[in-house]
């Protein structure tokens, strides 16, 4: 079973192969509280792993907000 896992964006060689492009999904602002925004990790986490996204992360360059990006096919 493949898991996504929502992790910070972190700089990563390229293998053989290309990869969909990684594109923002859900955008969580600053003043929500620190419960909600990890039940609305783990909420998206298993609506991207339902869809068949295997690699999603949190794009670190936004302090002020909690960017999700993920690997989407395209269609």
């Amino acid at each position: 079973m493949t898991t996504t896992t929502i992790a910070p964006d972190r700089t990563r060689s390229e293998g053989a192969g290309a990869r969909p492009s990684a594109r923002p999904v859900l955008t969580v602002h600053a003043g929500v509280s620190l419960p909600l925004r990890l039940a609305l990790l783990d909420a998206v986490e298993k609506a991207l792993e339902s869809q068949g996204v295997e690699r999603a992360r949190i794009d670190e360059r936004y302090r002020s907000e909690l960017v999700v990006l993920a690997e989407l096919e395209e269609g």
